[in-house]
């Protein structure tokens, strides 16, 4: 073979090779935030405390992490006892398919306590569309199996400021955890 065709081969393949590379990458980056770089819905299955067959995030955006640690407005986070919950903020929601009784359990996040006014929870399933305040401390609403799908979005109360709620399923059967 001629030098000049070995460089271009030589070329080539490392272009090929850069090429792949900035793919993997790319759809590793993609798969870290598809649950959270959402202008409608995003599918998500991580273990929050009901066997779900779906859970879409509403609204969801990726954020400055000087808004919030997490760098979203919708998604999951690990709490400081290592079980997983669902941060949602104001305009931000889960639609949620049940296969079992649920009960949700909500509150205002920790963190937030002394910054929130409260936020207001919206959940809708067949006929039913109830508003709830998420305080401080948790609260339950039990959903029956028969919702099927469940709506679940968080509202501001007077004013966004620390209106971050933290959102946990869990089955009837098992009770509270």
């Amino acid at each position: 073979m001629k030098q000049k065709t070995k460089k271009r081969l030589i070329t080539y393949t490392l272009v090929v090779v850069w090429l792949v590379g900035c793919y993997f990458i790319g759809q590793s980056i993609h798969s870290n935030s598809a649950t959270n770089d959402s202008k409608g819905t995003e599918s998500a299955s991580v273990e929050t405390g009901i066997k779900e067959s779906a859970i879409s995030i509403i609204n969801a955006q990726q954020i400055s992490t000087d808004e919030i640690p997490w760098g979203f407005t919708a998604g999951v986070i690990s709490e400081e006892d290592g079980s997983n919950a669902w941060l949602l903020t104001p305009g931000t929601g889960l639609q949620v398919e049940i296969t079992e009784d649920v009960i949700v359990r909500y509150e205002i996040h920790p963190w937030m306590k002394d910054t929130s006014d409260g936020a207001s929870l919206r959940i809708e399933y067949n006929e039913t569309n109830e508003t709830l305040k998420a305080e401080q401390d948790w609260k339950n609403y039990s959903v029956p199996q028969s919702a099927h799908t469940v709506r679940i979005e968080v509202m501001s109360t007077d004013n966004d400021d620390g209106d971050w709620v933290i959102i946990r399923f869990d089955t009837a059967e098992n009770g509270m955890t």
